[in-house]
Parts: C-alpha cells; sequence; structure tokens
C-alpha cells in the first residue's frame, strides 16, 4: 500500500524538537570519542603506527594520554555510534506508520544511498571514514525490520559470538609490516603532492583499510541490530520505572569492561600466564564498556540527574553528521601536506588538548547553529535529499500570545 501524500508530509516533517535529548546527548559524547581516536590514530601518525608502536613520544604526560584514550574510549564510541545508528534505522522505519511501509522502505533505502554515496566521497578523501561502513551495513540491517525484535536479537547474538571468535582480521599485517606502513606514510602525507596523497591512500584503502572494514562487519551489524531492539523495545527511552536496570547495566557494563580493557592493556610479555585470557578479555572489553555508557547516560536522564552536564553535549549530537565530516576537513587541513603539513610531528598530550578545543568549539557552534536552524547543514541535505524535497530549514519564530 502506498503512503498517502498526507502521511509523506507528516513523517517528513516530524519536528526536530520532539527528539529524545539523552540519545542526543550520547551521539555527541560518541562524537568526541571519535574525535579524539581519530587525532592519535588516523591523524597525528598512521594508524598502522599508533598500533605497532602505540607509545611514539617519551613523558609521562604523553603515556598518560596514550593510556587514557586507549582504556576510555578506543572502539567504545564506535560502538555507541553503531547502536545508535541502528535505533535510528528503527525510529525512522517506525514513524513511518503501518500503512505506510513500503514507502518507508523506499525512504531508508534512499537515506541509506546518500550516506552511501557521502562516505565513498569522504573515504577518498581520508580512508579513515566510517559512513561508508555504516551504510553498507545499514543496507543489510534494514530487512530484518519487518520482522518482530525477536530476530533481531537472535541475529545480533550470532553476530557478536563471531566477532568474539579468535580469528585475525583481514587486512591487519603483522607488526614488521605496520612499523614499513607507518614509517612509508610520513613523507607522503607530510609533504606530498596531491597525487601522492591519493594514489598513497588509495592503495592503503584497498590492501588494508577495505578488508579491514569487512572484518569488522558482524560487529557492526550485531551492535545495529541490538539498536534496532533496543529501540522497539523502548530501552532507549528514560523511563524512571527502569532506574534499577540503568543502573546494573551501567554498573555491569563499567566494571566489565573496564577490568577487561584493563587486563587487555597489560603487557604479555611481562606476564606470558596471561596470553590465553589476552583474547577473552578482547572480546568482552569495549561492548560492555559502550552498554555502561548507554546505560549511565540513560539512568541521568531517567533520574533527571546531571542535565546541564549531557544536555550541554546534545546540540553536537544533533548535527553529528556535521561535525564528523568538519573534524575530517579541519584535521586534514592541519596534519596533511596541503596545509600544515604536521603529519608525525607532535606528541600526543598537545594533540589531545588540540581535540578538546575543537570539539568545545563544536558544541558551542552547534547550540548557536541549532537556536537559528531546525537541522544541521549537512544533516538538512541528507534529509532533503531523502525526501525528495527541500525541507525548511529555518525556524520560525514563535508568535507572542
Amino acid at each position: 500500500m502506498k503512503m498517502t501524500t498526507d502521511a509523506l508530509s507528516s513523517l517528513a516533517t516530524t519536528d526536530p524538537d520532539a527528539r529524545l535529548e539523552s540519545l542526543d546527548a550520547l551521539r555527541g559524547l560518541a562524537l568526541f570519542g571519535v574525535l579524539m581516536m581519530n587525532l592519535q590514530t588516523e591523524f597525528r601518525v598512521s594508524i598502522f603506527t599508533f598500533y605497532s608502536v602505540f607509545h611514539t613520544h617519551p613523558g609521562r604526560i604523553n603515556f598518560a594520554t596514550d593510556q587514557a584514550i586507549r582504556f576510555l574510549l578506543a572502539s567504545k564510541a564506535f560502538a555507541i555510534f553503531s547502536l545508535l545508528f541502528g535505533a535510528g534505522l528503527a525510529m525512522f522505519f517506525e514513524r513511518a506508520g503501518r500503512p505506510g511501509r513500503g514507502r518507508a522502505a523506499a525512504l531508508i533505502l534512499r537515506r541509506l544511498a546518500v550516506l552511501l554515496v557521502l562516505g565513498t566521497a569522504h573515504l577518498l578523501f581520508w580512508n579513515g571514514d566510517i559512513l561508508f561502513a555504516y551504510a553498507v551495513v545499514g543496507l543489510l540491517v534494514w530487512p530484518v525490520l519487518f520482522a518482530g525484535p525477536r530476530l533481531a536479537a537472535i541475529l545480533a547474538l550470532a553476530c557478536a559470538a563471531i566477532a568474539c571468535l579468535p580469528l585475525p582480521l583481514p587486512g591487519f599485517p603483522d607488526r614488521s609490516e605496520m612499523v614499513r606502513q607507518g614509517l612509508a606514510a610520513i613523507p607522503v602525507y607530510r609533504a606530498g603532492t596531491a597525487r601522492a596523497l591519493f594514489l598513497f591512500r588509495w592503495n592503503e584503502t584497498y590492501h588494508y583499510i577495505l578488508p579491514l572494514l569487512l572484518g569488522t562487519l558482524p560487529r557492526i551489524v550485531g551492535l545495529m541490530l541490538a539498536g534496532t531492539v533496543a529501540w522497539r523495545l523502548g530501552l532507549l527511552s528514560p523511563d524512571p520505572r527502569r532506574l534499577k536496570m540503568y543502573r546494573v547495566v551501567a554498573l555491569s557494563g563499567l566494571l566489565v569492561g573496564g577490568s577487561a580493557t584493563a587486563l587487555e592493556m597489560l603487557p604479555v610479555a611481562a606476564c606470558p600466564l596471561l596470553a590465553p585470557v589476552v583474547p577473552v578479555a578482547a572480546c568482552l572489553a569495549n561492548i560492555p564498556f559502550a552498554l555502561g555508557y548507554v546505560a549511565l547516560v540513560l539512568w541521568a536522564a531517567a533520574a533527571g540527574r546531571w542535565k546541564r552536564l549531557w544536555r550541554l553535549f546534545a546540540p553536537a549530537g544533533r548535527m553529528a553528521l556535521t561535525n564528523y565530516l568538519s573534524q575530517s576537513i579541519v584535521l586534514s587541513f592541519v596534519f596533511f601536506s596541503f596545509g600544515l603539513g604536521l603529519f608525525g610531528q607532535l606528541s600526543p598530550a598537545p594533540v589531545a588538548l588540540g581535540g578538546i578545543t575543537l570539539y568545545a568549539i563544536q558544541l558551542y557552534a552547534s547550540r548557536q547553529w541549532l537556536l537559528r536552524f531546525r537541522f544541521g547543514p549537512l544533516e538538512w541535505a541528507w534529509r532533503s535529499l531523502t525526501f525528495g524535497r527541500v525541507e525548511r530549514l529555518r525556524r520560525v519564530p514563535r508568535q507572542p500570545r
């Protein structure tokens, strides 16, 4: 059955203020985590240098910065984004209403196709992009929305089991190759021509990044499916009746994830007995930790705690796409040869401080923008292309009563 014009209009013009601030805050917090990880692993140095050397600069502050980012943020922010992306798919599908599910499916496909084009372009510009993978996984996941949440939950658990298998990630070279690739990146990214940059990035993407993304698909698929389940069961809508559940999930997730992450970070060479435990720790480190973060924010929202704190991040979360791509543009200029060419020259601590500064600017800019406009600029373009019509961008001033 086709969606009526009125129904489509209702879906397309859903008031952007009719949102869950807690989910926007979570998205904003995850955006900060992604920024800090990308800074250290994709812009400051090559991702292969980060994983083969890790502590690239001496000094206690640099060491503490490396350890804090790895413990608190590594893979956790991406896990939260994946979960929320799945929830967003389910939310979009649900708002279409049962009579218009055929049309809603077409809109989802168009929405994901636009994201795929955007992600592909971004991947060619900077191969640390995650939008391409999200679009591909979204195209795999959305048909499950036609079934009940039970099927999605079963598939999510199956994906989690696959992700925990001790299988080598395709595209992840051995340490000597990572060191070689990291050293080869320095002269190209620091002083190479545009052509040299493109060719090096394409070779790196083709031989390493794309296979690596393929290897992480089970985890991303599982998290997106879990996000659809959580939304459809109402678990992501802060409810005072679920305070105990949020508290238990937050405490257990942070405890299990934190303990596993700490165990994973211990040097195996210093204690060979830990070697058999590391794969188990790696499986339990990131997702429980991420779920702990999510539950903590939901608990705070449901309990009415820390409102000013978590609401501070909501505007950045509402403009996550714009902010994410803006980060890529700014940091590419700072670190690559067509800008300041600082690639491989800075230590972790000042780079982390610069990341915090950039994020603070984005928090302020997002808040100011949303006082005047209904969407972020790229969110507006994405939405307009999805619905095939130009959405109203400016806010309508409220008329005095």
